[in-house]
């Protein structure tokens, strides 16, 4: 019976995988006006991708066995929207659900047993995001050292890359290192920021998990104009609410930094 489960885990994950698929940034802030602004971008991109669309709480896929029945179910909430706009998933008025998803194996005699958590079930993250053997060796060896060289010949996409890591895991050092020092770039002092962050519970947790829903549901496009460039995150079908882009600057060096309140959300 085991196999029997295993196999229709896969072919319902599967299955559920199916059912769900240039503007100008705006110039730089004052450091201390900017502060605030960039807490506030980052809070509503996190809340427009929790709360977009109706709830929708339904069992999504149902597979019948004699010895019990699997469900794909959302494992906390989940909404349901229009495409938006026509593409490979389907017309403008056709439907996506987006949440948090688990498969539940129900047993006849046994009770309910979850083969599979959420974070499994849900689609990977796309390879875009996910940083090569080779630069997480070199983001290792920067976050311990700090050195802007270890960032010489980086692509912007490169640094966009280790800037997400490090939010993603808390280490505001590394965040702070990352940025653009050069005079003509005004922003907070090192023990400024990191002072404001760590007082900051909310703004930190909203971050973490923008970036992480980020990662499953956009695409990234690369676009450098000789010493700016924007890392833009698409929703992959062309719906302009969902864009969102990331600024970067070459500094004096010829190294890529990122910009002080680099995050714009694109309306």
């Amino acid at each position: 019976m085991r196999n029997n489960v295993a196999v229709a885990v896969l072919c319902f994950i599967s299955a559920i995988f199916i059912l769900s698929s240039c503007n100008s940034v705006n110039p730089q802030e004052k450091a201390i006006e900017s502060s605030n602004q960039h807490k506030q971008l980052v809070n509503a991109s996190a809340e427009n991708l929790e709360t977009q669309g109706t709830a929708d709480n339904s069992i999504r896929a149902v597979g019948m066995q004699k010895e019990g029945r699997l469900l794909v179910r959302p494992a906390t909430k989940a909404t349901v929207s229009p495409l938006g706009s026509p593409s490979c998933y389907g017309q403008e008025t056709d439907l996506r659900w987006y949440g948090d998803y688990e498969a539940v194996w129900e047993a006849d005699s046994e009770g309910t047993m979850i083969l599979q958590q959420t974070d499994q079930v849900r689609p990977n993250e796309t390879a875009q995001w996910t940083l090569s053997n080779e630069m997480e060796k070199r983001y290792e060896q920067f976050a311990e050292k700090k050195d802007e060289e270890l960032l010489r010949k980086l692509s912007p996409l490169d640094v966009f890359k280790f800037y997400v890591k490090a939010s993603e895991a808390g280490d505001y050092e590394v965040s702070y290192a990352l940025f653009i020092k050069d005079p003509d770039y005004d922003i907070p002092s090192y023990q400024s920021y990191i002072n404001d962050i760590s007082n900051d519970k909310v703004t930190i947790e909203r971050s973490r998990k923008m970036w992480t829903e980020l990662k499953q549901t956009h695409e990234l496009v690369e676009e450098i104009d000789e010493k700016s460039a924007v890392i833009w995150m698409t929703d992959g079908i062309g719906n302009p609410k969902e864009e969102k882009a990331f600024q970067l600057i070459q500094n004096r060096e010829g190294i890529w930094k990122v910009a002080w309140m680099p995050l714009q959300y694109v309306n």
